[in-house]
């Protein structure tokens, strides 16, 4: 859970899922405020890579400014700011509720720390967009993490108002993660159409063996919609999709040291699974 990181409990502004450390970051504590810090400790502490998931945020956290000359990461705050229409939270608000409003702020890119904020008058909100969040999911294939997670999916621009199709932020996310895109580039808005509900957890590609679809699709596997399971290999599973009354299959396989779980519609450990 790499967020939530700053928020109106500080005396400051700061940024509610920074990649990196900044220069506002003064203080030993401070310096671990961020998800490289998060991720390179639980593996200096022995966790296996490939069992970290970096969590992502489809929101932000806001405050209201005490100057409004002062509109940096790190400058003074009389508190949350204003409560948004949806969250209806004060320190809080969804990535719809900003780009919905975006032609009332003015957003800024913190190039230290590789995410954006916004500033409306004396209101300021630090948040994710569609290029941070390919970049934490560069960061998680570059570091062979084990994946990704959001909070949350009702946040994410599920209707497409703001111009980028719907879910714009998993979108960025799975087209990394899924290796259609590099997550490098900088785009102000994220054109890939979602689809029409929102897929399963992506499992981000391994160094070795990951969840990837397989070229050869067997025939006679589907008989409804869905995840199954291989009938000889518990690693291997299938998604079938019903397309014009047709089955089309795509092929996947676990990564190493797990099997998939027909309860959870996951890959699982192999002592949570009943293999047969």
């Amino acid at each position: 859970m790499t967020y939530d990181l700053h928020g109106s409990w500080d005396s400051a502004t700061g940024e509610n899922a920074p990649l990196y450390a900044g220069i506002a970051d003064t203080t030993a504590d401070s310096q671990t405020l961020n998800v490289d810090f998060a991720i390179n400790y639980w593996i200096q502490k022995g966790a296996s890579p490939d069992k970290l998931n970096v969590g992502m945020g489809t929101y932000g956290r806001s405050f209201t400014l005490q100057n409004t000359r002062s509109t940096d990461v790190g400058v003074a705050i009389t508190g949350p700011g204003q409560a948004g229409p949806y969250t209806r939270e004060a320190g809080t608000l969804g990535y719809n509720e900003i780009c919905e409003q975006s032609s009332q702020w003015t957003v800024y890119w913190n190039e230290e720390q590789e995410v954006p904020y916004a500033v409306n008058g004396n209101q300021w909100v630090g948040y994710d967009n569609a290029d941070s969040l390919k970049l934490k999911a560069q960061y998680v294939k570059e570091k062979g993490l084990g994946g990704a997670m959001i909070w949350s999916v009702e946040t994410d621009d599920f209707l497409g108002v703001c111009g980028a199709g719907k879910f714009p932020l998993l979108v960025a996310i799975n087209s990394v993660l899924t290796g259609k895109t590099s997550g490098i580039q900088s785009t102000t808005q994220v054109t890939t159409a979602a689809p029409s509900q929102v897929a399963e957890p992506v499992q981000a590609a391994q160094p070795t063996a990951a969840a990837t679809a397989a070229p050869a699709q067997p025939s006679g596997v589907c008989t409804r919609s869905g995840f199954v399971r291989d009938s000889s290999n518990c690693q291997v599973f299938y998604i079938c999709e019903n397309v014009n009354g047709q089955y089309a299959v795509s092929q996947f396989t676990c990564p190493a040291g797990t099997v998939f779980d027909t309860t959870l519609n996951v890959c699982n450990y192999p002592a949570e699974v009943q293999c047969s």
